[in-house]
């Protein structure tokens, strides 16, 4: 059973009385969920096949757990059932702990996680309206992903981005934290002239749990670490396609970047940023600015635009960019964030940013959609954390 599936559906206890004692079921009600089927030809049990009667059991047995007193069951129902269908009630008792353990995530108000209690609410609200993604979903796959996505944003200040009303209305960035949050949400003050930033820092998946609860569909590391806020652990070359461009142009101008980068020895990792975009990182030794890191990909794009002139562009005004990919190097300054990799998007599909394999660049089908918070963690499964080298591959650009 698909569990984003079930969430999309939630538990509802409510039923209909029609003549005869036959339940119907409402729009949305866990009866729903498991397919239930209502008696043919008057008697329970004819007409009706061994399925049918299994799956009948499995809406019984929920009942009885959710309304005791108004289901009850009596003490030698299993055994009789078990003597009736055999085998088959090895499906049903299956099924029947699955959507409990979805329904106790619905009426549970709170998770625990590594000793924290995360308070939990509207888990029904869609976030991706329209497309059955929910904030339970949203929780699920933060959870999921948790091992493959904490390591790039521990010990960074975050940037989140929240949408407590879905993605068809408009988000908010939030960067410092919001008076509610739990006493154990770890923070970090940073100064930024005469103000003080408390920015949040995620060090485990309660903490993802908890921003998932908050309708944060984005998270935006630092570059640079808590520990070391001038200098930036990576170099970050940012596609940015003007409307109208194919993604497999953005692909191939990150393959020629990836050229230009070999050429000087150096080795750099792709991702998409979820949008039409694409985002390469060059993990740094310890010891660059922000502004040594800027200037070098200033000079690697200027390169960059000198071979490829009519599809690329370093004009910073948008209006004068035309139909172009932007080379931004601009993105290499304290503050500044990128969306961190497999943090979701506010966009159709719920897409992902997702790290890439240099030839899967050349693949003209390869799309920004093909990666989403539906397939993400089938992928981590099947190829790993394509961009852990990022935070172990530490090169000189000098």
């Amino acid at each position: 059973m698909d569990a984003g599936a079930e969430a999309a559906r939630p538990p509802h206890h409510q039923i209909n009385r029609e003549a005869g004692g036959r339940g119907q079921e409402k729009e949305g009600s866990i009866q729903e969920a498991v397919v239930s089927s209502q008696e043919k030809g008057g008697e329970a049990g004819k007409g009706v096949s061994s399925q049918d009667i299994s799956l009948k059991t499995t809406v019984r047995f929920l009942m009885s757990l959710a309304f005791p007193t108004c289901y009850p069951l009596p003490a030698n129902y299993w055994f009789i059932q078990v003597r009736r269908h055999g085998e088959k009630l090895g499906t049903t008792l299956i099924k029947s702990l699955e959507i409990i353990h979805l329904w106790g995530v619905y009426l549970s108000p709170s998770l625990e996680i590594n000793g924290k209690k995360v308070e939990l609410t509207s888990l029904k609200k869609e976030l991706w309206p329209g497309e059955g993604l929910t904030k339970y979903n949203l929780i699920k796959y933060y959870l999921d992903v948790a091992p493959y996505l904490l390591p790039h944003l521990k010990g960074r200040f975050l940037v989140i981005q929240r949408f407590p009303d879905g993605i068809g209305k408009e988000g908010f960035y939030q960067k410092n934290i919001p008076p509610e949050a739990p006493s154990w949400i770890r923070t970090a003050p940073f100064q930024h002239g005469e103000k003080t930033t408390r920015y949040l820092l995620a060090d485990g998946p309660e903490t993802l749990a908890w921003l998932g609860n908050l309708a944060c569909i984005e998270i935006h590391p630092w570059l640079s670490p808590v520990s070391n806020p001038g200098q930036p652990d990576f170099a970050v070359f940012d596609l940015d396609p003007a409307p109208g461009i194919s993604f497999s142009a953005v692909c191939g101008i990150a393959l020629e970047l990836n050229d230009l980068l070999q050429g000087r020895g150096l080795r750099a990792y792709p991702k998409t940023s979820g949008a039409s975009g694409i985002q390469v990182y060059l993990p740094l030794q310890p010891g660059y600015s922000y502004a040594q890191a800027r200037d070098f990909c200033h000079a690697v794009f200027r390169e960059l635009n000198h071979i490829k002139p009519g599809l690329t562009t370093l004009e910073r005004r948008v209006s004068r960019r035309g139909k172009k990919i932007y080379l931004d190097y601009l993105q290499n300054a304290r503050g500044k964030t990128l969306v961190a990799p497999y943090s979701t998007r506010p966009r159709p599909g719920a897409p992902v940013s997702a790290p890439l394999l240099w030839p899967e660049l050349t693949n003209s089908s390869l799309m920004p959609a093909s990666f989403n918070m539906l397939n993400m963690l089938t992928r981590l499964q099947d190829r790993g954390d394509l961009f852990a080298p990022v935070l172990t591959d530490r090169q000189r650009i000098d």
